[in-house]
């Protein structure tokens, strides 16, 4: 009977206690009644919220864990049985909350993508003949690199990323060479370097730099950042951009909102399931225990803590306007140098080199338009004749 089940086990079925989040069910396939798992009607929710909150990015791992618990989380729980006696129960176990460990445990395992790993897959994984309750890229995004699943027809690998002891150690992202990443060379249209090379009188002296790569081209860090400041204040947004960027803002956030809606329903479920719980009890009993009225209160309190404040859009909108119009403070004058950095890469369509920047012929994006060619006028997405600003942009740059 074992070697059937490991059989059956490689082959996508299951057959052990359903994990949390699964249920069992049985159903009828090409090799008999086999045994799938399909979600669980309520734990399913919490297993999917924890995926998309660490997809997004905006939280903290504790945070996660505070946001599921308050959605009403709970282990499953189990019974205590005598030894001597099978059929007393002398206790349970469970009922507890989520915990930070158990959080990182459930977001690294692969069952929740559909895939199978046990002892009797042979040290690999197997894909489960049912689907997970996130997908693989999800599950990917998830981990961050430190675990990865790749899918090629009906194989799937499991990959654990170990990084060396000094690539973690190393700062990839360095404040004093922020723009590394995002200016080219225009030699080799590759990424530059950054680096301080120290001089005869023991001064180190920032430069970004490209001399691995078959030749030779340096910049100091000083006059690149000039060059990009120079650029920078010669840059304008189109208002139709403006436009449509404050109406997806608006978008997105009903979108947010909406979902906050739904976590509340959640909410507001557990709190009626537990004002019939305690009705119940006090039915049965003359009154009501403290450590139930104890536990709504703090149930009710919960709810009104859950509560989003509405934030005023129309602020937002003057924020958002403010920024575009005043799109040196945005990219020059931040404080943070890797995000002034980040933001500036978003201006174009590719990386540009340093050449570009100097001769001010990059690939802007199509919303933008240089000041010292087409004046303070904005400059429209799309001329009356349908001919596309880029196109012009280009033409008038080349030339």
């Amino acid at each position: 009977m074992i070697g059937a089940e490991i059989r059956y086990v490689r082959m996508g079925y299951r057959v052990r206690q359903p994990p949390f989040g699964y249920v069992n069910e049985k159903i009828e396939t090409p090799h008999g009644r086999r045994v799938i798992l399909t979600p669980h009607p309520e734990e399913s929710k919490w297993i999917i919220k924890m995926f998309e909150l660490r997809c997004r990015g905006t939280m903290s791992d504790q945070e996660i864990v505070d946001e599921i618990n308050s959605m009403g989380y709970k282990t499953r729980k189990r019974y205590i049985r005598n030894p001597q006696d099978r059929t007393k129960v002398i206790g349970e176990r469970g009922g507890k909350g989520l915990r930070i460990k158990q959080f990182w445990l459930y977001i690294q395992n692969p069952i929740f993508a559909g895939v199978n790993s046990e002892k009797w897959t042979e040290g690999g994984v197997v894909k489960g003949k049912f689907e997970g309750l996130v997908s693989i890229d999800i599950y990917n995004k998830a981990n961050k690199g430190k675990l990865v699943l790749s899918q090629d027809g009906d194989e799937v690998k499991l990959w654990k990323k170990k990084l060396p002891e000094w690539q973690t150690k190393k700062l990839v992202n360095n404040p004093k060479f922020p723009y590394k990443r995002v200016i080219m060379c225009p030699e080799c249209s590759k990424p530059l370097f950054g680096s301080a090379s120290r001089g005869h009188l023991g001064n180190y002296y920032p430069a970004y730099h490209c001399n691995k790569r078959g030749h030779y081209f340096r910049v100091p860090a000083k006059e690149l950042e000039t060059t990009v400041e120079d650029f920078v204040r010669n840059l304008k947004f189109d208002q139709k951009y403006i436009d449509d960027l404050k109406e997806y803002v608006v978008t997105k956030w009903n979108e947010r909102v909406e979902n906050k809606m739904e976590d509340e329903s959640i909410i507001d479920t557990k709190i009626v399931a537990l004002k019939a719980s305690a009705q119940a009890s006090a039915d049965k009993i003359k009154y009501l225990s403290s450590e139930v009225a104890i536990h709504q209160l703090e149930e009710e309190k919960l709810k009104q803590a859950k509560i989003v404040n509405t934030l005023n859009m129309n602020n937002v909108m003057e924020h958002i306007g403010y920024f575009l119009e005043h799109l040196e403070e945005l990219l020059i004058d931040t404080a943070n140098p890797l995000k002034r950095a980040a933001f500036f890469g978003l201006i174009f369509d590719s990386m540009p080199t340093y050449a570009e920047l100097s001769s001010g012929t990059p690939k802007l994006a199509p919303y933008l338009g240089l000041k010292h060619y087409f004046g303070t006028d904005l400059v429209p997405m799309c001329d009356p004749g349908g001919t596309r600003t880029r196109d012009i942009q280009d033409e008038n740059l080349t030339s």
